[in-house]
């Protein structure tokens, strides 16, 4: 019988994946953090960016590059995904923001390179479900392509935490992913939040501390990670449950609708918004 050889990790490259913050007009801080948002795009066209103008879930503003800021009445947004989220984090991000959504993610190139990881790890989370050891157990999915292709899923899309295990050579096609995988950690709302804090103020370096956050998740689920961790000691941020349906509801409404029918409203159209949302038309022309 052959003996089997170990997987190692050949090297790993933790990052920000994607960021989602806002802030409010009215936040003292809010002038220091627009000139920051005004630098960072500098550098992006200095580098050749090219930047439009657009919109994104009622603000409106610009696109440069991943990098999109937006203002509405309420206050500003910074959303960017890729390689730049990581540095837009450095650069721009402070507590105090909201932040809606946060990825962060270790790239693991492998030695040797193994197809089996990804089916190893389900089998991990399977067994570790079952028997009851894994903390805050989620819902386990996967998907597997005849290309090579093998994304393994825990938690949902809704889920305060979403956490994807994928083979990142064949997703990105590009041979300088050649052998890697990627553990990623997919953060919402007050888990975002509370776990960008930890990470502003770790006295570890960024990269370390997600590491270790990376890390510490997927051990929790049962599946040990092939990359080391650090002694930093950041661990994702599990805060209570968060609202209801109901107030998660209403919290939509006053984030997200109530600046748009403002807006719609101080333009004139009055009835064609009372009408859409099936409200009865009113002589005033506002809401109460």
């Amino acid at each position: 019988m052959d003996n089997i050889v170990p997987v190692t990790a050949r090297k790993a490259a933790p990052a920000i994946d994607w960021l989602t913050c806002t802030w409010q007009a009215d936040d003292r801080a809010s002038p220091s953090h627009l000139q920051r948002v005004i630098d960072f795009e500098r550098i992006l066209l200095q580098n050749g960016n090219l930047q439009e103008h657009t919109q994104w879930q009622g603000y409106y503003g610009r696109k440069t590059g991943s990098f999109f800021v937006g203002e509405r009445t309420d206050g500003f947004c910074v959303r960017v995904s890729g390689s730049t989220a990581h540095p837009a984090f450095t650069s721009i991000y402070r507590p105090g923001m909201h932040v809606s959504r946060l990825d962060v993610a270790v790239t693991v190139w492998l030695s040797p390179a193994s197809a089996s990881v990804g089916l190893n790890a389900l089998s991990d989370a399977r067994l570790s479900k079952m028997s009851g050891k894994a903390k805050n157990p989620a819902t386990i999915t996967h998907y597997e392509s005849d290309d090579g292709g093998f994304t393994l899923y825990i938690g949902k899309r809704t889920s305060r935490v979403y956490a994807r295990l994928y083979n990142k050579e064949v997703e990105s096609k590009d041979a300088y992913y050649e052998g890697a995988w990627r553990y990623e950690c997919e953060l919402h709302n007050a888990t975002a939040t509370e776990t960008a804090v930890e990470l502003h103020y770790s006295l570890f370096p960024l990269e370390e501390a997600i590491c270790s956050a990376v890390w510490a998740y997927w051990n929790a689920k049962g599946v040990k990670p092939i990359f080391d961790t650090f002694a930093s000691g950041i661990e994702i941020v599990l805060p209570r449950r968060e609202g209801t349906t109901i107030e998660r509801s209403l919290s939509w409404l006053e984030s997200q609708v109530r600046p748009t029918v403002a807006r719609l409203m101080e333009a004139g159209y009055t009835s064609r918004v009372l009408a859409a949302l099936g409200l009865p038309a009113a002589d005033t022309g506002h809401l109460d």
